[in-house]
C-alpha cells in the first residue's frame, strides 16, 4: 500500500482458481485493511474471488467445495434481514466462516486459536499479537440457503465487505445489485 497513488476505494473482482495461490494479493489486501496512512478506512468491496481473498486476508481459511455453486438460481440469505436473494454464482471454493459463527455466539476469549484446511494456513484469532484477524471484528454477512456455506463477510465497524456471488450478473437475477450502490455511497463519502 505504501508508495501507491492515493485512491478512494478498492474493488476486488471475480476470477478463477485456488485462492490459496494468491498470497501476494492476500498480503496486499491485508496491508490495505491495516493501513493507518492515506488509505485508512477506505471502502473495500470484493466479489467471488474477491470475497475469498478478503476472507483470507481477514484470517479466515478457505476450502475447495465438493461440487461448487454454478448457475443463476443460488439462494442466499442476508444476515441483517433474513431475506433470501436469488443470486448468480460460478465458484468452487468457499470461505470457512465457522470461526465467525462461533465468535458471534460465544464470548470472546483471550487465547489464540487457529484453523488449517487443505487450502489455507490463515488464522482467525482473538489475539492481536498473532497478526491474524480478530474474530469479533468480522461477521458472516450472507449464507447459502441450500448448503449453509458462506456467501459473504463484512467488518463490523469498517467499510470492508465482500460477497461470493455475482451481484453484477446481467444474464441472471439482479436482486443484489444494491451492493454496488452501497459501495458507491461509501466511496462518495471518502471523495467528498
Amino acid at each position: 500500500v505504501k508508495g501507491l497513488v492515493p485512491f478512494d476505494a478498492l474493488f476486488l473482482s471475480n476470477g478463477p482458481g485456488d485462492p490459496a495461490r494468491l498470497g501476494e494479493a492476500e498480503g496486499a489486501v491485508r496491508a490495505y485493511m491495516a493501513d493507518e496512512g492515506v488509505h485508512r478506512h477506505r471502502p473495500l468491496f470484493g466479489i467471488c474471488m474477491g470475497n475469498l481473498v478478503v476472507g483470507r486476508a481477514a484470517g479466515l481459511p478457505t476450502h475447495k467445495m465438493r461440487y461448487g455453486h454454478r448457475g443463476h438460481n443460488q439462494p442466499c440469505v442476508h444476515s441483517d434481514t433474513a431475506l433470501c436473494y436469488i443470486t448468480s454464482q460460478n465458484h468452487g471454493y468457499a470461505v470457512d466462516a465457522s470461526r465467525l459463527r462461533s465468535a458471534s455466539t460465544s464470548s470472546t476469549s483471550s487465547t489464540s486459536t487457529s484453523t488449517t484446511t487443505s487450502t489455507s494456513t490463515s488464522t482467525c484469532t482473538t489475539s492481536s499479537s498473532s497478526g491474524g484477524a480478530q474474530c469479533d471484528e468480522w461477521e458472516e454477512w450472507w449464507v447459502n440457503a441450500n448448503d449453509g456455506t458462506n456467501e459473504g463477510v463484512r467488518h463490523r465497524t469498517l467499510p470492508f465487505f465482500s460477497v461470493q456471488f455475482h451481484p453484477e450478473a446481467a444474464a441472471g437475477p439482479n436482486d443484489s445489485l444494491f451492493l454496488f450502490e452501497v459501495f458507491a455511497r461509501l466511496t462518495a463519502c471518502i471523495s467528498a
